[in-house]
């Protein structure tokens, strides 16, 4: 698929979630770490006012992915705004789970 029908896939809403109860989304992202080395002025995580940075606990992550795959989602992003590199060790056992 071209990258411009990816991006148009993304950015339109398919009918079956405009309803009340929408389905499951196929796919989400998990923030693994709020943690970043860089200050992007692009990046919406230098605008957040949260105290500091931090990880995800390993335990919660296997629990709700879990609780998202009893629903059929079967596609996780170990990344949002966050870098998740910053702490490899995390990172790896959330991919290997």
């Amino acid at each position: 698929m071209s990258l411009t029908k990816r991006l148009a896939n993304v950015a339109r809403i398919p009918n079956e979630y405009l309803c009340e109860k929408p389905p499951p989304p196929k796919s989400v992202k998990i923030e693994v770490s709020s943690r970043c080395n860089y200050r992007c002025a692009y990046c919406a995580l230098r605008t957040r006012n949260s105290g500091m940075p931090t990880d995800i606990d390993y335990d919660f992550f296997r629990k709700i992915t879990a609780e998202m795959g009893s629903f059929g989602i079967r596609e996780y992003g170990v990344f949002y705004i966050g870098e998740p590199f910053t702490n490899p060790s995390l990172l790896m056992k959330c991919i290997g789970w």
